[in-house]
């Protein structure tokens, strides 16, 4: 299984943080900024998205308090799986920052700062994810 996890603010799309597992490329900027632009794009049209499914590949979006947006691409898994690892990031993001910090953060590097702490490898181990 490869999976990878992005985080970026709601309103502007600046990315918080991204990580990975397994043996995938990482994410360029240009292709994040996509997969952002889509999903706020159908928003803009009061569209939600959910996710999509490649041929080798699941894409699932969320956000979360109107402020943060996580997106995640993985494969050997199902959309199920990657809403519940979503859910977990979120809640690991409230563990480490605060809630407040996240609705309305003061100072975005600071914020990044604080999330460093984040793993992947943590984050798949708190939602069961396996290769």
């Amino acid at each position: 299984m490869t999976a990878q996890v992005m985080c970026l603010t709601s309103s502007g799309g600046i990315p918080l943080f991204t990580r990975k597992k397994g043996e995938i490329n990482a994410m360029t900027f240009t292709k994040m900024a996509s997969l952002n632009g889509v999903q706020m794009f159908l928003k803009s049209q009061n569209i939600k998205l959910i996710n999509t499914l490649l041929p080798d590949m699941t894409v699932v979006w969320k956000e979360f308090a109107d402020s943060i947006t996580l997106i995640t691409i993985a494969s050997g898994t199902t959309k199920l799986v990657l809403d519940n690892f979503l859910n977990a990031v979120f809640n690991s993001m409230i563990f480490v920052a605060g809630i407040d910090e996240i609705k309305n953060p003061r100072n975005i590097e600071k914020l990044k700062k604080e999330l460093r702490i984040l793993t992947i490898f943590h984050l798949c181990n708190i939602c069961s994810i396996k290769k």
